[in-house]
């Protein structure tokens, strides 16, 4: 496993790279050379920029990826002792940058896309044959042309969602509101933040057609964006799960969590994310149905922050229906000590309408282990035994809610599900909603009756 040293100011593609004295002048000249398990060194004021299309291929498998490390040059340590930022490799004009081949590490080294008016591409695993997984910390991705549908890509327009890239204390800019990141394969992003530039007017989109992947953010800062930006497009014919946690949203942010049509492959989740320091905040949103904190309508006495009492609004859409389109909530946990017999779960929710909902319409499920001499969960179901089933109302409820006085028919049920544990211990709980067009509040918290 060798040393390759790179350095604009004084290095040479024509050398071997083996010294900072015979250092490489470019990212390209080192990859020409570099083998799995090779670390190869950039000056910290290393900056590279060409006006053709530029490929870096690196070499590393799985086992001994090939690690890009920026570092502190001074005095020339062989191998340097200490990592450092401020590396720059660059296209100008409307010329691609990719990142390409191989498994990789790569710190502290800020890559950036063409210089002009038209469309560029800045690729990281631009078109792999195989599965790659590709690790960026301390780096900075930027889109410095100004084209409006110039993109970065995590994976090129190759249907490989079993490649992984992973962004740890990363940031990411853009130079027009119509640029994105588009996602082709596994991407998670922790730490970092979007830089303006300019705000895009969403952060990211799936790929397109064929494309299945998993999207996950956590301490992401996205305030200096736009107050009106949206996190996604979820109008794509991709699968696409997104979960965000603890984001850092603009003052006031009035954008949406998904933009465009919804379609059916879609899913996103974002927990304890927003402009100051609310802690209770969920937004879920697929095809079906939103999910959203509400702390005008809740339980009294019911769920609440500490200081806060709060429900989930759920809103259906037209999709939503008791074969194909059924929504989920998050799974959430209530305490059972139970081990013999049966019990009930219970839930809790309000609606406006004279007209009770059925088992059929919504109901609870609880992950249950049935027996004590193996880990085997069921989903036991509230609802209706099949879709044949003409659905029961759920029992009205005597229990208090604060805020439903602009209700015309406040309807107070309780849902519930009747379980047979055999181990103490926490219960995974959800709600499914199979009712079109619907609005209703649930109390977030379920009770061992």
């Amino acid at each position: 496993m060798a040393d390759i040293y790179v350095r604009s100011s004084d290095g040479s593609n024509s050398d071997n790279g083996s010294t900072w004295a015979l250092a490489k002048a470019t990212a390209v000249g080192a990859a020409a050379i570099d083998a799995a398990g090779d670390a190869v060194w950039f000056s910290k004021t290393h900056s590279e920029s060409t006006a053709s299309t530029t490929t870096i291929s690196v070499n590393g498998t799985s086992a001994a990826p090939v690690k890009l490390l920026c570092c502190d040059d001074t005095g020339n340590p062989e191998p340097p002792t200490a990592l450092s930022t401020g590396a720059v490799i660059a296209t100008t004009l409307d010329k691609a940058l990719s990142v390409v081949g191989g498994h990789c590490y790569v710190y502290g080294i800020e890559f950036r896309a063409g210089s002009s008016t038209s469309n560029v591409v800045l690729a990281l695993q631009g078109n792999p044959s195989s599965s790659q997984a590709q690790f960026y910390e301390q780096c900075k991705f930027k889109i410095n042309s100004t084209g409006s549908s110039s993109t970065i890509r995590i994976v090129n327009s190759a249907p490989l969602a079993s490649s992984r890239t992973q962004w740890k204390d990363c940031q990411l800019e853009f130079s027009h509101s119509g640029q994105r990141v588009l996602v082709y394969g596994n991407w998670e992003w922790v730490g970092g933040s979007l830089v303006i530039g300019t705000s895009p007017n969403y952060v990211f989109a799936a790929g397109g057609s064929g494309y299945s992947v998993t999207v996950r953010w956590d301490g992401v800062d996205l305030s200096a964006a736009s107050s009106s930006i949206d996190i996604m497009n979820g109008q794509v014919s991709g699968a696409t799960l997104f979960v965000a946690r603890r984001l850092k949203l603009p003052a006031s942010w009035s954008g949406n969590l998904l933009s465009g049509t919804v379609l059916a492959g879609v899913r996103a989740e974002m927990y304890d994310s927003d402009s100051t320091s609310t802690n209770y905040r969920v937004w879920i949103e697929d095809c079906f149905a939103t999910l959203r904190d509400d702390t005008g309508i809740y339980l009294n006495g019911g769920a609440y922050d500490g200081t806060t009492r709060l429900s989930h609004k759920i809103v259906t859409t037209a999709n939503c229906n008791n074969l194909s389109g059924r929504f989920y909530t998050h799974e959430f946990t209530v305490w059972n000590d139970v081990v013999s017999g049966t019990v009930d779960v219970e839930f809790e929710i309000v609606h406006d309408s004279a007209t009770d909902l059925t088992d059929a319409e919504i109901w609870p499920e609880v992950l249950v282990r049935e027996s004590a001499s193996d880990t085997l969960g069921t989903w036991v179901s509230g609802g209706a035994a099949t879709i044949l089933t003409a659905g029961t109302d759920w029992p009205n409820s005597s229990e208090t809610w604060t805020g439903t006085g602009g209700f015309s028919n406040p309807n107070k049920q309780t849902l519930s599900v009747t379980i047979a544990p055999r181990v103490a211990g926490p219960l995974m709980c959800r709600i499914v909603v199979a009712k079109a067009s619907k609005t209703l509040y649930l109390h977030p918290a379920g009770v061992v009756a």
